[in-house]
């Protein structure tokens, strides 16, 4: 399993030692400039954002070097890639391997003519030669005799070809053959042969044959690419043509819709509508409020559409819009809204709600024309509730007691009974007691007591102190207190956390438990690049990060921060990661 590294690696101009390219018999999934190695066809590519470039083949196909085999007759100059070849030229000489121009060829054929005497020399044409003339050997001026030659016919051509990596070309390459009248006699020609040394394209192959086709020779290819009409699905390339084809025919299928033109005067009629049958979806704004008759409408305000129809209605005609349904007014935030008029509203500051305590308040009377209910009642039972409600109260006689109770619609509700202490002096005739509570003495003057409290009976007692317990009294509350331990005496003990050391209590029970691991570690989980906040104040940190997913151990760019209290640390990713990241923080020390 690869480890993956989710931010960019500084090798710092060191070296990557024994390393190998990713190597697969399929391209992945890439990048612009990423490299593998293709088990396929054994070649290795990189990709230039849009498609795998082998990265041999992108550096061939020109000439690196060429070499003369007769470098008398030809040289080679002015670079490896884009050589000069030249002919070597001398003389007309016996035995000489260079070749000679038309100029040196003519000086040597007359240096090679013979001198005459002081005689006189008829020139005379024959066969193919025409004209005569004289002239003596040792003259003191020129004598210009006309030699010409018949008119011969002739099909001149200039051949030409391409040459590749073992091509050949045909030169002249030795002495043209004279005879003694100075015509050409021969000539010796040689075929050169370009060698085929592999530095240069030997084949080409199309990576996508829906796109490009490759023609001709292996030594001479061809490069062509594929077109086709765009269609849903098509592979091929398409022509600016097939393409202009397809767009305009999309274009011509979509219907058509709205066409705003500008703004109408229902009044006057401006622009001029009335009696009109413009194009399907033509329409105009109401500016100004007329009566002017479209297709039978007359009420026209300012806002409205007149839109003409010409299909899906059934009929030409115009049709209204009618945007003009509106409400004005003002209010503040809370005012309940009342109208003020047939298209007016208003809000007031004595009719308001709200929302958050769901209250309605109402700063004058209600007055409502049938029956209002609320929870627990309603507007007749309010009535009735108002009606019944006690305003007085009054008591009357002696012996008997009569209470009276008022009504706020002025009715009474009166109930009497017997006083008690109307015929006696109130003296206790009789008191009983019940444990631990016990009564003594006469009936009228009786002693009332609290028993003793016994390991078998209830009563009262007091808490006494003992070791480790303190007790004591305020307003007949008794409080009891546990004391602290010493050395000498028995007392409560707490124990208290420490550094490490956490303490919880239940139930009566402490629990003691080492907090070295909570106080020096934290976690968090991370989607993208973030700044963490570890707590740990310190900068000797171990960071660790982990794929929720995969649970591999993942790798990406981690700074601590540098100023005090070095609580938090950045976690960088140059690209976001797939799947949710697990930081680890571990305090050293």
């Amino acid at each position: 399993m690869a480890i993956p590294f989710l931010n960019n690696i500084n090798l710092s101009d060191n070296q990557l030692q024994n390393a190998k390219l990713h190597v697969t018999g399929t391209a992945p999934t890439a990048a612009a400039g990423q490299i593998y190695f293709n088990s396929s066809d054994n070649k290795a590519k990189y990709y230039n954002g849009s498609s795998w470039i082998d990265i041999v083949a992108s550096t061939g196909g020109t000439v690196t070097n060429v070499s003369s085999l007769t470098t008398n007759q030809l040289t080679v100059a002015d670079g490896s890639t884009v050589p000069k070849i030249s002919i070597v030229t001398a003389a007309v000489s016996n035995g000489g391997s260079a070749l000679a121009t038309g100029d040196q060829i003519y000086d040597f054929v007359i240096a090679s003519l013979p001198t005459v005497g002081n005689g006189t020399l008829t020139v005379q044409g024959t066969g193919v030669l025409g004209g005569t003339g004289t002239f003596t050997a040792n003259q003191s001026g020129n004598t210009t005799i006309d030699v010409t030659h018949d008119a011969q016919s002739q099909s001149n051509t200039t051949p030409s070809v391409s040459l590749s990596h073992g091509g050949t070309f045909t030169a002249l390459s030795s002495n043209v053959g004279v005879n003694s009248s100075g015509h050409v006699t021969g000539q010796t020609l040689t075929t050169f042969t370009l060698p085929t040394d592999g530095l240069g394209v030997e084949t080409v192959t199309s990576g996508n044959t829906n796109t490009i086709t490759i023609g001709g020779t292996s030594a001479d290819p061809t490069v062509a690419a594929n077109t086709a009409a765009v269609v849903n699905g098509g592979a091929s390339l398409a022509t600016g043509d097939q393409i202009y084809d397809f767009v305009t025919g999309e274009i011509a299928n979509i219907p058509s819709g709205l066409s705003f033109e500008g703004s109408w005067n229902a009044s006057t009629d401006t622009p001029s509508l009335a009696g009109t049958t413009p194009a399907n979806g033509v329409f105009y704004i109401v500016s100004v409020a007329g009566s002017t008759s479209l297709s039978g409408i007359t009420d026209w305000e300012v806002g409205d559409w007149a839109v003409y129809v010409s299909n899906g209605a059934g009929t030409d005609a115009w049709q209204k819009i009618d945007n003009t349904s509106t409400l004005s007014g003002a209010g503040s935030a809370g005012q309940l809204t009342y109208w003020t008029g047939a298209a007016n509203v208003a809000g007031d500051a004595g009719l308001t709600y709200n929302a958050a305590t769901d209250a309605l308040t109402v700063g004058g009377a209600i007055t409502a024309g049938g029956v209002m209910t609320a929870p627990g009642g309603n507007s007749g039972e309010w009535n009735t509730g108002y009606d019944n409600m006690i305003t007085g109260f009054s008591d009357s006689g002696s012996s008997t007691i009569t209470l009276t109770l008022t009504q706020q619609d002025g009715g009474t509700l009166t109930t009497s009974f017997a006083n008690p202490q109307g015929t006696g002096d109130g003296s206790v005739t009789g008191v009983t007691g019940v444990s631990p509570i016990a009564v003594t003495s006469s009936s009228t003057t009786p002693a009332v007591s609290i028993a003793t409290a016994t390991g078998s009976a209830i009563g009262a007692g007091n808490v006494a102190p003992g070791e480790g317990i303190d007790v004591s009294y305020s307003g007949g509350t008794a409080t009891v207190s546990g004391e602290n331990s010493s050395a000498s005496n028995k007392g409560i003990v707490i124990v208290a956390p420490g550094n490490d050391i956490s303490v919880s209590y239940a139930s009566g029970t402490a629990t003691v438990s080492s907090a070295a691991q909570e106080n020096n570690t934290y976690a968090v989980t991370i989607t993208d690049t973030a700044t963490i906040t570890h707590g740990l104040s310190s900068k000797d940190v171990i960071i660790q990060l982990f794929d929720v997913t995969s649970g591999e151990t993942v790798y990406a760019d981690v700074e601590r921060v540098d100023t005090a209290p070095y609580n938090t640390a950045t976690v960088t990713f140059a690209t976001t990661p797939s799947n949710s990241i697990r930081v680890l923080v571990q305090k050293i020390g």
